[in-house]
């Protein structure tokens, strides 16, 4: 098995960051759709402004914003990310907050009627 060249890695590693910038930019529609989508139901307004999407946390803590184009360029790509990171956790803090809310639904049907008397619940 020969060994690759310098020059032979640097045009492999060539080939493959423009496969994969161009792997980006072909998902990037469908991933941009699926995002805004799951960001409308999960606490953030999404408004068009001057031809672009622009989604904002309703969280008063952080006031983030988000402008997307719908074509890609590599700073929309970038929002995109970060807006990908912020609604998977929105999500998994909703998820997190309806898991405690089921444990404790639960915990509540396992106390007789003198516990919760006496609890006052």
């Amino acid at each position: 098995m020969a060994r690759e060249t310098k020059a032979q890695r640097l045009a492999r590693e060539l080939d493959e960051r423009e496969a994969y910038f161009a792997e980006q930019e072909a998902s990037y529609p469908a991933r941009l759709m699926n995002t805004l989508r799951r960001s409308s139901s999960a606490w953030f307004d999404l408004t068009v402004v001057d031809n672009k999407f622009r989604v904002s946390s309703l969280n008063k803590r952080d006031r983030d914003v988000w402008e997307l184009d719908y074509q890609y360029n590599q700073e929309s790509q970038d929002f995109l990310e970060d807006l990908e990171r912020a609604v998977s956790m929105k999500e998994a803090e909703l998820a997190e907050a309806e898991r405690v809310n089921l444990v404790r639904a639960n915990a509540r049907a396992k106390l007789t009627e003198e516990e919760r008397e006496l609890l006052n619940l």
